[in-house]
């Protein structure tokens, strides 16, 4: 299978490696750093965030904090 930006392509010689990158792996790369920034400043930044790492810590103690499990999933 091929893509586009598959003929897109950028090259590093260090001696006497020859390091080549598509385009198609450079938007992986970006994609999955974008997504896992974003997931990260969710958890901890928002309520929701927040009550979903407490049930997944601690069941029992998070209602303790105010959080109803069977509210948040």
């Amino acid at each position: 299978m091929s893509l586009a930006t598959d003929s897109i392509s950028f090259s590093w010689a260090i001696d006497p490696l020859t390091v080549r990158v598509t385009a198609t792996r450079l938007i992986a790369l970006v994609s999955g750093i974008v997504v896992t920034v974003g997931m990260g400043l969710f958890l901890s930044r928002t309520r929701t965030g927040l009550m979903m790492r407490a049930l997944a810590d601690n069941r029992q103690v998070a209602p303790l904090h105010g959080f109803n499990g069977a509210v948040t999933f």
